[in-house]
This record gives structure tokens, sequence and C-alpha cells, in this order.
């Protein structure tokens, strides 16, 4: 595990590279959800403003389980699940797009807002579920522990990017990807394909941003799992 997160003595130690959810399947239920509750928290900072007390709540809620995982500890945790769940699309809903008056630039930056926050209501979503999932999956069972926490440093490395793409400097990891993704970013997704233009230039536009696209996000990917590295690595080697 440590060895994944980017310890490298650890890295030196196994002598190959460590995979993820390999990792995570080996690991255990308690470091999951320590890994799940350090992606929660790391997209937590990227809220912007206040985040509601249901998500603050929720963090909490998994740090007690932690301390004492009893069963009233674990039946919060549960109530996280319900209070948190559905905050991401009532987050987006907000958002009216068909306001008459509405600006389309207004409209879009606050879509971005709604979309990074919606990610890091996901992230402690999935980190208050990790409590009560099983080792391994099974019917009428939510998905694995090591697939949720997975699941949850991918929302937390999703908020990092729609937090990046909105109003965070480039890093010089990422400095290059994010020049080619810059013109896509003004309201669009995409490369689109314009009247008259040859449909190879089109293609070749489209394989440059996915390509850009995919370093910009691993880049963001790579700056949640420092921040989780940091949080976890010295209670995965026993330091007080």
């Amino acid at each position: 595990m440590a060895a994944w997160l980017g310890h490298e003595p650890a890295q030196v130690a196994l002598g190959r590279r460590a995979r993820g959810r390999e990792a995570l399947r080996q690991a255990g239920h308690e470091v999951c959800v320590r890994v799940a509750l350090a992606g929660a928290r790391a997209a937590l900072k990227r809220w912007g403003g206040e985040p509601p007390p249901e998500v603050v709540a929720g963090v909490a809620a998994i740090e007690a389980w932690l301390a004492c995982p009893c069963a009233a500890h674990a039946a919060a945790c549960r109530e996280a699940e319900d209070s948190v769940g559905p905050l991401g699309a009532r987050l987006l809903g907000e958002v009216d797009v068909d306001a008459p008056d509405a600006d389309a630039d207004d409209v879009s930056a606050r879509l971005d807002v709604a979309e990074r926050r919606s990610q890091v209501t996901l992230t402690v979503f999935q980190a208050a579920l990790a409590v009560r999932a099983p080792l391994e999956s099974g019917p009428g069972l939510p998905a694995p522990v090591s697939e949720i926490a997975f699941g949850a440093l991918r929302s937390a490395a999703g908020a990092e990017a729609s937090a990046a793409r909105a109003d965070a400097p480039p890093g010089p990891s990422d400095e290059a990807a994010r020049r080619m993704i810059e013109p896509f970013l003004g309201g669009g997704h995409g490369p689109r394909e314009g009247r008259g233009r040859p449909r190879d230039a089109v293609d070749e536009e489209i394989e440059r941003y996915g390509a850009a696209l995919a370093a910009f996000e691993a880049a963001c990917g790579a700056r949640v799992q420092a921040e989780v590295r940091a949080a976890l690595v010295p209670w995965l080697l026993g330091a007080p």
C-alpha cells in the first residue's frame, strides 16, 4: 500500500510497480476506509467556500468510526450516506440553465462549481459507504470496500480536475496539457467539427485533445494521491 501511494523506500522494497486495486484488496477493511477518508479530506479542500454541514458531519462520522468502530458510529456513517448522497444532484439541479435572462458564461461558471462540489459530495458519500462495505462482493451487498476506496480517490481527483480547470494555476507537471486543452474550456467540452474542416483534421484534433486531457487528469490525480500519501504513509509505517 505504501509503495502504491508513492513511498520510495516501500517501492524499492517491493521490487515492482504496485497496482492500486491489488494493494487495496490486500490491505484490509480499515486501511481501505482510511484511504477513502483521506480522499474525502483532499476533496473537501476543493469545495471553495464553506461546505454544508451534512458534508462536514459525514467526514466527522467516518473519523469517529475509525476511532471507535462500534455499532453507533457505524449507524452515524449510514446516516451520512443518506444525507450526503443526494447533495450532488441537488447542487446541479439548482443551476437554472433554462432561465430566459441567464448569461451563458455565468451559467457555465455556476455549473462548473456545482460539478466540482458534486464530486466532493460523491467522495464523502463513498468514504461513508466504505464503513459498511464488505471485503468481497455478494448478493445484496455493496461493492467491495477496495473498489469503493478506489472510487473515492477517483472522485477526489475529479474534484481536483474541476478546480484546476476553473481557477488553479497549472503546475509544472501539467502545464503543457493545460495549454492544449485551454481552448476547449470556455464553455465547450472538447473539439468540434467545424463547417468545411477536413475530417482528418478534426480526428487529429480530437486525438490531441484526448491525450492532453488524459495527461491533465493524471496530473490532478497525482496531486490528490500525494495528499493521501502524506496523510496515510506515517500511519501505515507505524509512525507515532
